[in-house]
């Protein structure tokens, strides 16, 4: 239902949105000067200061634009995110990869990445509760609230 009401709402409300990449350059400085206004009205809209990444530099991968009668009226960023994801059962290496944590996340924030998320399946034999009292202790938080998580798999094929 929610979905439907959007769309009907889009659909409405917007006429053709044109996708390039975004450029940045003394050229396309408006692409710059675009996003850092969309940024701002965004932030002043939900009440909360977030972060603006350079969108040419890493994690940044690839950011794109969308215009509507050759003006800028929204854009996207893809950002590299890490997640760890673990290989086995024994829970001494689990205990051990919590005490290393700290210098494996000094080495990706030295390589420039921001976000380092983790996804504990409910599924596994009841052993989720334990590992995220695990995950906690390393720093990690639970977003739960405050985020709905998707997920879209590149490595199945569409239909």
């Amino acid at each position: 239902m929610f979905r439907q009401a959007s769309e009907r709402k889009v659909k409405r409300m917007s006429p053709y949105i044109q996708w390039r990449r975004y450029r940045q350059s003394d050229i396309y400085a408006r692409d710059l000067d675009a996003v850092v206004e969309l940024h701002a009205q965004t932030e002043e809209s939900l009440g909360r200061r977030m972060q603006l990444p350079d969108m040419m530099k890493p994690p940044v991968l690839e950011t794109w634009v969308g215009e509507r009668s050759g003006r800028i009226a929204g854009a996207f960023y893809i950002e590299a995110v890490c997640e760890p994801v673990f290989i086995g059962r024994d829970p001494h290496v689990s205990a051990s990869a919590r005490r290393f944590a700290p210098q494996v996340f000094a080495s990706l924030k030295e390589r420039g990445f921001r976000v380092v998320r983790m996804h504990v399946p409910r599924w596994i034999d009841g052993d989720a509760e334990s590992i995220a009292k695990e995950v906690l202790k390393t720093g990690f938080v639970s977003t739960d609230d405050e985020f709905l998580h998707f997920c879209h798999d590149l490595t199945r094929p569409t239909a």
